[in-house]
């Protein structure tokens, strides 16, 4: 700890940055929440873009006490993050315009920015990504059902006429019940 605290003493930005996490977890110095954004609006004014990030994430949910949210100090911040390449930033204005938050909801604007933050190899990009279906709800379960829906039938013994209950990845449930196939009887209900 000695040795970070030192480094960021001596102006490098990687230390103020982690310097500033363990203020404000608390994790082996005192939690203070005042040197945590000291730490932060240095390294930044530097252009340290995950100081950056994590000041826009201090502006869309402040922990400090007396500050309120400011959307549109966070999306500034996040701009100027992902400008320096920085992407998580990008994930976290995607995400913003996804939700609406701070801005007019945009799902086209949330794809591509998630869409590059991923093709840069954020791992959260892409799960948010993998959440958004074709029409652009937040949740896509309905177009996974429906992708799993397809692959399930596909599988489905053809000369059986038993019932059988399958559980796929996304947790659905699919009843099957396999009847006379030569008349087209058979059918498939999700429950």
């Amino acid at each position: 700890m000695r040795w970070l605290w030192l480094a960021a003493e001596g102006g490098n930005l990687d230390a103020m940055y982690g310097l500033s996490e363990q203020y404000k977890n608390g994790d082996y110095i005192p939690f203070d929440l005042g040197n945590m954004r000291k730490l932060l609006e240095t390294a930044a004014a530097e252009n340290h873009s995950e100081s950056i990030n994590q000041l826009g994430i201090l502006a869309l949910n402040p922990i400090e006490p007396g500050h309120s949210a400011a959307p549109d100090a966070a999306i500034k911040l996040f701009k100027r993050a992902a400008e320096l390449g920085n992407t998580n930033a990008l994930t976290n204005l995607g995400d913003m315009y996804l939700k609406g938050v701070g801005v007019e909801k945009d799902l086209s604007k949330a794809k591509e920015l998630l869409s590059e933050a991923a093709g840069l190899g954020n791992r959260h990009a892409s799960k948010l990504l993998e959440t958004t279906d074709t029409i652009g709800g937040p949740v896509g379960v309905t177009e996974r059902i429906i992708k799993e829906k397809v692959i399930f039938e596909k599988s489905v013994p053809q000369e059986s006429s038993a019932e059988n209950i399958f559980t796929l990845n996304s947790g659905s449930v699919f009843k099957v019940v396999v009847g006379d196939v030569q008349n087209n009887q058979g059918k498939m209900k999700v429950s």
